[in-house]
């Protein structure tokens, strides 16, 4: 096995889109170090009643545009190598060779510039809160590992959304 991860399999979500007491389960960063909570009715209705009218972002085709081009330019500007990327309606999924970056830098990278993009052109307001808190970062150890996930993230996340224009790189398998 490699002394360094060869990628990162991160994923994000839109705000609001996973609350607490959700049936998928999710995270308490309130304990003595992360918690997964079970499903929870009750929680996840007082999530939403505390969110109130709190603007919940679904990604359309414009944004999701914006987003693609955001991603790969910081993957340029940074000289990381963006293997797989599939902007859904509310999260998204990215493979990066990211060599001597950890994967919490380059999540938090894609997630700001992936806010900046859209603000930029009018798509969301300066105040709209765009994605949750941190996010999923996984280490890609081997490259059957890497293919797979890139395979998962391309071709088995539903249809193919509008907008999308991401033209993944050709891997030697």
């Amino acid at each position: 096995m490699p002394s360094a991860p060869l990628a990162y399999f991160l994923t994000w979500t839109t705000h609001g889109s996973w609350l607490h007491g959700d049936e998928r389960g999710s995270i308490d960063r309130h304990t003595s170090g992360p918690t997964l909570l079970r499903r929870d009715d009750f929680l996840a209705r007082f999530e939403r009643r505390e969110m109130g009218a709190m603007y919940v972002p679904e990604i359309d085709p414009t944004m999701r545009t914006a987003i693609e081009r955001a991603v790969a330019e910081v993957c340029q500007v940074r000289g990381w190598t963006l293997i797989a990327l599939n902007v859904r309606t509310t999260h998204i999924h990215a493979v990066v060779s990211a060599p001597g970056t950890a994967p919490e830098r380059v999540l938090n990278d894609f997630k700001t510039w992936s806010t900046r993009s859209p603000r930029s052109l009018g798509l969301v307001g300066v105040r709209t809160k765009l994605w949750t808190r941190h996010g999923s970062t996984r280490y890609l150890w081997r490259e059957e590992d890497v293919l797979r996930v890139r395979d998962y993230v391309l071709y088995h996340q539903g249809t193919e959304l509008p907008g999308t224009a991401f033209d993944p790189p050709d891997i030697d398998s």
